[in-house]
């Protein structure tokens, strides 16, 4: 499975940003957040605002995603996890196959 991946160091073009924001307001269903918490949980993510950033992963990739994941880094450790997964979506054509587990696991 192809997966791209991005952080502070390899960021989003402003037109994927656009895209992944579609992609997790569409796919998030019921557990979606307005559009302007999912650009600032990526903007985290990115360190495009001030944060502990954190990551994103997409697949196949950011023009055309079936499957993306948020995570964002905390900045604590011990009684609280280090990351935290703030979205994971999956395309709805494309759920059951296991795709969101495997970004997961990657």
């Amino acid at each position: 499975m192809k997966i791209q991946y991005f952080d502070f160091n390899n960021p989003l073009s402003q037109d994927e940003k656009s895209t992944l924001i579609d992609f997790l307001h569409t796919h998030l269903d019921q557990y979606g957040d307005p559009r302007e918490h999912i650009k600032n949980c990526i903007e985290f993510a990115t360190k495009e605002i001030i944060s502990f950033g954190g990551f994103i992963l997409v697949s196949p990739d950011v023009t055309n995603p079936i499957a993306a994941v948020v995570i964002n880094n905390t900045g604590m450790r011990g009684y609280i996890p280090q990351h935290i997964l703030v979205y994971i979506a999956t395309h709805r054509d494309h759920r059951g196959k296991g795709i969101g587990k495997q970004l997961v696991q990657s």
